[in-house]
Order: structure tokens, then C-alpha cells, then sequence
């Protein structure tokens, strides 16, 4: 089942719903699945609905993702919602053999995985490196308020203390 293998990370609740319409000429497909940690302060949900349509071989949806992470009185808060441009799919009826239609239902699952796969997870990752290069880095001090660049070479600054605890400071400076 295409739900318990992406949505069964743990804590995950999801559910989903396959559904025909207008006379079976429409099938919808709703995913929701949440998480809700708050030892971890966050909050997640996924919701996506996809239109199949049979007779006419076409499939679209949309993915709505909201993320939610909260700590200390900060709030940090992420909306998306993506439409899935309409695609062909294979056509099928009511009159079509358990095979073909057993064959087009897994076609329509290869489908929707792409999409969430591709057009969703790469769309927040491409997301998610742009605010970090252009947004965050944006907010970031260049210099501290010390005015001078820190040195993040951490061995160096333990080097340094560890070397001057067992050392006169003055005696240091009359033998050079």
C-alpha cells in the first residue's frame, strides 16, 4: 500500500480516501498524513488531492505542506502549496478486464509518486537552498560586535588557550 510505505515514518498519522464522482467519470484521491511532535516543538502536515479522469486518460492534483517549528517564542512557519499540471494517463473503462485495470491503477500510483517525488521534494529542496544562500545569509551579522572576523578553526582557539594556561604571559613577552 502506497500510503503506509511513504507515510509510516513514526509518529506519522495519515489516511487516505479513493473516491469516484459525477457518475464514475472522476475518481479523487486525498492523502492527508500530520505529525505532530511537541518535545520537539514541530508540527507537520501533508495534504494532497489528485482528479483522475478514466475515460479521457488525464490525471492533475495538488500538494498542500505545512511545517510548523516553535521554540523559546520562536516561530518559524512554512506554507506551500504546488499544483501538479494535468497529464495523460493511460485510458481505461468499467469494461476493461481485472488486468488492464489492475495495470492502470499501478500507473496511476507510478504517477503520483513522480510527482511527489520530483515535482514536490525537489521543489522544497531547491526551496530550502535559496533561502538558506540568499535569505539567511542575509540576516546573518558579518561581523560580530567585536568588529573583528571570528576564526571557526576551534582546535586553533584551544591550541592557543591550552598553551597560554601553563605559560607567565609576562615572562613570554621579556624572553622574545
Amino acid at each position: 500500500d502506497y500510503v503506509n510505505l511513504k507515510f509510516s515514518s513514526p509518529g506519522v498519522r495519515a489516511a487516505h480516501q479513493v473516491k469516484q464522482e459525477d457518475g464514475g467519470e472522476t475518481i479523487t484521491i486525498t492523502t492527508y498524513a500530520e505529525r505532530i511532535d511537541l518535545a520537539n516543538h514541530s508540527v507537520g502536515s501533508w495534504n494532497a488531492c489528485y482528479t483522475v479522469n478514466p475515460s479521457l486518460g488525464n490525471i492533475s492534483g495538488s500538494v498542500s505542506i505545512t511545517a510548523h517549528t516553535f521554540e523559546n517564542g520562536g516561530n518559524v512557519q512554512l506554507h506551500s502549496n504546488m499544483s501538479l499540471d494535468e497529464t495523460s494517463a493511460e485510458c481505461i473503462t468499467s469494461n476493461d478486464n481485472a488486468d488492464k485495470q489492475l495495470i492502470w491503477a499501478k500507473s496511476i500510483v507510478k504517477q503520483v509518486q513522480a510527482w511527489e517525488d520530483k515535482e514536490v521534494m525537489d521543489k522544497l529542496a531547491d526551496m530550502y537552498e535559496r533561502m538558506n544562500n540568499e535569505y539567511l545569509k542575509s540576516l546573518r551579522r558579518v561581523m560580530p560586535i567585536t568588529r573583528t572576523k571570528m576564526d571557526w578553526n576551534v582546535m586553533a582557539h584551544r591550541v592557543r588557550i591550552t598553551l597560554g594556561e601553563g605559560h607567565d604571559k609576562d615572562k613570554l613577552k621579556h624572553q622574545h
